[in-house]
């Protein structure tokens, strides 16, 4: 899509240079623009390839796939759920907005490092999805409406124990709106 919205704007640059000059539609001009059209598709295309396959990242949209592994309480072994993470920051009022208020609240806890910190799990029944709030080094995690999300987890159990290693919390705290939550 970026391509063709490029392309249109080469077009316009180039028939606009031709009404300033007072010169009619030419041949020559033809042949410039789709030869001018082609290399810039060219090198967004190897720009975007460069950027997604060798660096890790995409270079447009606001965020990337990917997987994480989760269990719950009826399963032996781990499997995959996939994850969306933002590439750029998108506040937890657009995910809101979007899907309307979440169903419950769940915590993870970390002591790993010698410093708690405490994560939060907002979980929606209707999508099922949970969407993951960036860990904090304090036992009350302040929610408001420009709160960053670190990622959203596409999991069709609600019964999850386990998110990337971490477990989270089997009480679920009903959402309540933006404010303070606690485990």
């Amino acid at each position: 899509m970026d391509v063709l919205f490029y392309s249109i704007l080469v077009w316009i640059a180039l028939y606009v240079n031709q009404a300033f000059r007072h010169e009619a539609f030419s041949q020559k001009l033809l042949r410039r623009s789709l030869a001018l059209n082609t290399l810039l598709g060219l090198f967004l295309w190897i720009f975007y390839f460069v950027f997604t396959f060798t660096m890790g990242f995409q270079g447009i949209g606001r965020g990337y796939r990917n997987l994480v592994y989760v269990k719950t309480s009826t399963d032996v072994d781990l499997h995959s759920a996939m994850t969306f993470a933002p590439t750029v920051s998108i506040p937890l009022d657009e995910v809101i907005e979007y899907y309307g208020g979440p169903d419950s609240v769940r915590f993870t806890s970390d002591r790993a490092t010698g410093v708690t910190t405490t994560g939060l799990l907002l979980y929606w029944e209707s999508v099922p999805m949970f969407v993951e709030l960036s860990p904090i080094a304090d036992t009350t995690y302040p929610v408001d409406r420009k709160t960053e999300i670190e990622r959203i987890i596409f999991s069709n159990d609600q019964d999850v124990t386990v998110v990337a290693g971490q477990p989270i919390s089997e009480e679920k705290t009903v959402w309540t709106g933006y404010g303070n939550y606690q485990p």
